[in-house]
C-alpha cells in the first residue's frame, strides 16, 4: 500500500496530521476485511524537493494507529531504492551483475 501527500515545508506538521488521519482510516478499512499492515516493514520518505527544503523540515517521525515510525532516507518499493532526494546513485550501486562464469562463451 503506498499513501503520498504532497505538503510544503512550512506546512509539514499539518500535512502529516492528514497522512496520520488517512492511515488511521485505511487501518480501520483493513481490520474490518480482516487485513492488517505489517508495522515492521512500514518505510517512510520525506521527499522535500531541495536540500534546503530538507533542512526546514523539523519532524522527524509519524504518529500511526499503532505504532510511531521514523522517516527513513531510502525506502525500497518494487525492488527500487529510492532516497529522499529522488537521485538514483543508491539504485544503480544495489544492482547486483552475473557471476562472469555465465558470460562466458564457448569455444569448443
Amino acid at each position: 500500500m503506498q499513501v503520498y501527500i504532497s505538503v510544503a515545508a512550512t506546512t509539514a506538521q499539518a500535512g502529516l496530521s492528514q497522512l496520520a488521519d488517512c492511515s488511521a482510516h485505511l487501518n480501520r478499512w483493513l481490520t474490518v476485511n480482516r487485513l492488517k499492515v505489517n508495522d515492521d516493514k512500514t518505510e517512510q520518505l520525506i521527499w522535500p524537493g531541495t536540500r534546503q527544503q530538507l533542512a526546514k523540515l523539523t519532524v522527524t517521525q509519524l504518529r500511526l494507529t499503532s505504532s510511531v515510525v521514523e522517516f527513513d532516507s531510502t525506502a525500497t518499493n518494487l525492488g527500487v531504492v529510492l532516497d529522499n532526494q529522488l537521485s538514483t546513485d543508491l539504485q544503480v550501486s544495489s544492482i547486483h551483475t552475473l557471476p562472469t562464469g555465465l558470460l562466458q562463451c564457448r569455444t569448443n
